[in-house]
């Protein structure tokens, strides 16, 4: 009976230790979003639902030649199907307001994305390699 309990303990353990754990990948997402004519945006960033995103913390993108078009890397690892996110100005204010998130849908692989997009634009282009 002992050895029964012991077996079906051994068992219930094995199962529960590996039947949670979601195997994650790595995506590896370009950012682009043009700002087109809209002198008032000097700086963009990003907040989104999965980490390295947040909703609390902006991630800044990057303008170097200054032509209002700004661009990004993150990775994001994990075992999600899709991210929510949205572009924010300098002064903390989201692009698309009173819209919904912007949303990207995952492959459960690992995956190199690129999202290109105008600044309130709710329509993107999605390239995945």
């Amino acid at each position: 009976m002992q050895s029964k309990i012991i077996s079906f303990t051994v068992l219930l353990a094995l199962v529960l230790t590996t039947s949670c754990v979601q195997e994650t990948h790595v995506k590896e997402i370009h950012f682009q979003v043009d700002t087109g004519s809209d002198e008032s945006i000097g700086a963009v960033g990003i907040r989104g639902s999965l980490p390295p995103l947040s909703w609390n913390e902006t991630i800044e993108l990057s303008d170097p030649d200054g032509d209002g078009i700004f661009t990004g890397k993150v990775l994001v690892d994990t075992g999600h199907s899709s991210m929510s996110f949205k572009f924010v100005a300098e002064d903390g204010s989201y692009e698309l307001a009173n819209q919904n998130n912007r949303n990207l849908e995952f492959e459960y692989q690992p995956q190199v994305i690129r999202y290109s997009t105008i600044w309130n634009n709710p329509e993107a282009t999605v390239v995945v390699e």
